[in-house]
Order: structure tokens, then sequence, then C-alpha cells
């Protein structure tokens, strides 16, 4: 059906029929092409295109990744930490402040908690 396609639109419509016969081993597909405008050769030619190739890309398995994934990060069990760290955690975090927050990551490494 493809292979039709593309020789029509190769030679021309004026040469040679634009007429799409919905032969797919789809019958979803086949009640598609079936509703096209058989009126407007170019348009018809150009929508069954766009179905066909619709219709292939939807059935196409989703490629599968070559490499391994990256092993899970062992369990954070730290306790949390005080409200008043979260508190402050979150001011820094919301005014952007690099340093800061540098400066404040680098203290709670120290610190035996994790934020919340």
């Amino acid at each position: 059906m493809w292979d039709d396609l593309v020789s029509t639109a190769l030679i021309g419509t004026q040469r040679q029929a634009g007429e799409v016969a919905p032969i797919s081993p789809s019958d979803k597909l086949n009640a598609l092409l079936s509703q096209l405008n058989t009126s407007d050769v170019e348009h018809n030619l150009l929508n069954a295109a766009t179905l066909l190739a619709v219709y292939q890309r939807a059935g196409k398995a989703p490629s599968k990744l070559g490499t391994s994934l990256a092993e899970p990060c062992d369990l954070d069990d730290l306790p949390i930490c005080n409200p008043e760290r979260n508190k402050l955690f979150l001011s820094i975090f919301e005014e952007r402040n690099v340093k800061a927050f540098a400066e404040y990551l680098s203290l709670l490494g120290k610190t035996a908690c994790r934020i919340s």
C-alpha cells in the first residue's frame, strides 16, 4: 500500500490514478481510508499517506535501552532535621541565593540529619 502511494506521488496524480484502495490488514485503518474525500485526488493522496505513516509509527515497539541502568543508591535512613533547619533550607532555596545555598548544603553534610 505504501509503495502505491509513493509511486503515485512520484509519477503525479495527473498521470496515475490517485485512488487509495483500503487494502490494509487493519480493519480500523481501512475504515479511515474509505472515508477520504475521493473528489480531491491530491488531498486524498496526502491524507492517505498521513494516515498510513501514523499507523506505522503507532504500531512499532519502543526501542530498547542498550546500556544498563545505574544502580539504585543506598537507603537514606538519616533522621529528619528539626523544623527550624527545614524552614531555613526553604527560605534559602526560595531566595535563590547560590552562595548561601551551597554553604548551607556543605554544613548540612556535616550533620547527621536530612531535609524532609
